[in-house]
């Protein structure tokens, strides 16, 4: 099912995260090189949406008039604009379709990055509940909705024995402690635990700049990629600005909720994103 199928696509990925943590030991630098990786096997599917894209760019004008010619006449409107895309050869859906395409491959990593002991280390459920129950007796306390373990139960965990490795070393086969601190900012935090017992130190406020930056990224990125793709059709004007504050607020909303190192994993893509643009563009 479901599980299989994550697995297929998350294996080779996370044999390169391992391999990331095992030259640079540092889990923040391993998600940024992972992500580097990532984009660079979506660059080809990402050109192909690209091409897509500046081709109706390059028709909005022509769309433009048949809109007005046609503002009466939606049926006629449809007919003509289908005509014009056929003999430009341009298919609306493609640009959209290689843009989904990073997406069914980004859904599973996240997999990876939220549930390090099943696919980082490999470990099956048995294993983890045992290590877990290990953790339990020396106060580790798991966080639960409605007696299901929260989603991201598997990053506070992996970060308890990490802190507590004395207790776990050499006990479970394939086990490692993993470095969640980076750039003095720990990984594993929540952005919003920053705010419970906030206090003027470079770890809370980094944690809390993450999403902050991650949003403000991701605005930046889609101001470039639409002015590369040159659209000024005064149709996707209006869907595309309202998306550009949507997505955003989004990601900063996302990434105050999740782990900070989701929030590392998107502020990478963001980065190499606007990087391949400003190349591309």
């Amino acid at each position: 099912g479901n599980e299989s199928m994550t697995n297929i696509i998350t294996m080779p990925f996370a044999w390169i995260m391992r391999l990331f943590y095992s030259l640079t030991g540092s889990y923040g630098w391993t998600l940024i090189l992972f992500t580097l990786v990532v984009k660079l096997i979506m660059l080809p599917f990402q050109l192909k949406g690209k091409k897509s894209m500046v081709r109706m760019g390059r028709l909005s004008n022509k769309q433009a008039e048949l809109q007005k010619k046609y503002a009466n006449n939606q049926q006629k409107y449809q007919e003509e604009l289908q005509k014009l895309y056929t003999e430009a050869g341009v298919n609306p859906m493609g640009g959209c379709l290689w843009g989904f395409l990073p997406l069914a491959i980004i859904l599973p990593l996240y997999s990876i990055v939220r549930q390090p002991l099943q696919y980082f280390m490999r470990l099956g459920t048995d294993v983890i509940g045992n290590i877990r129950e290990l953790a339990q007796t020396i106060g580790y306390v798991p966080s639960m909705t409605n007696e299901v373990y929260s989603a991201y139960e598997q990053i506070n965990l992996a970060k308890f024995v990490t802190d507590n490795w004395e207790n776990f070393q050499g006990k479970f086969d394939g086990l490692m402690p993993l470095n969640f601190q980076f750039l003095g900012i720990d990984l594993s935090a929540a952005p919003t635990s920053a705010f419970q017992n906030f206090k003027f130190e470079w770890g809370l406020i980094g944690l809390i700049l993450i999403p902050v930056l991650s949003g403000f990224l991701s605005w930046l990125l889609s101001h470039i990629t639409m002015k590369s793709n040159g659209q000024t059709a005064a149709g996707q004007q209006g869907m595309m600005k309202s998306m550009n504050i949507i997505m955003p607020l989004t990601s900063v909303y996302i990434g105050f909720i999740l782990p900070a190192s989701l929030g590392i994993y998107w502020v990478g893509n963001s980065v190499f994103s606007i990087i391949q643009e400003m190349t591309l563009g």
